[in-house]
């Protein structure tokens, strides 16, 4: 069994990086970075996106989703797509940046 961190976060500043750093005793973490539902324009500061957390590698995607569901199910298929968790029991642990 793998379970993966999926991340959702858009302008969380360095706050980002403290809830990522929550995940390090995971088997891989994920960060999904942008605006859903057209909020492509709110205020903050750009997100602290740590390259490592512990032994782990943090994997980024950058985008913009027309929906929080949508960018979830962005999350899934990205699990779906890695061929090291493919044949595995996969749990993911949703956080959101702030």
């Amino acid at each position: 069994m793998k379970i993966v961190g999926l991340v959702s976060s858009f302008r969380e500043g360095a706050m980002l990086q403290t809830a990522i750093e929550s995940l390090r005793h995971l088997d891989a973490i994920v960060v999904f970075e942008g605006p859903v539902e057209q909020n492509a324009d709110a205020s903050g500061s750009a997100s602290v996106i740590p390259t490592r957390v512990g032994n782990l590698q943090v994997s980024q995607t950058h985008g913009v989703w027309p929906a929080d569901a949508a960018k979830r199910t962005a999350m899934v298929e990205w699990c779906r797509s890695r061929k090291w968790l493919q044949g595995e029991e996969v749990w993911g642990l949703w956080l959101d940046g702030d």
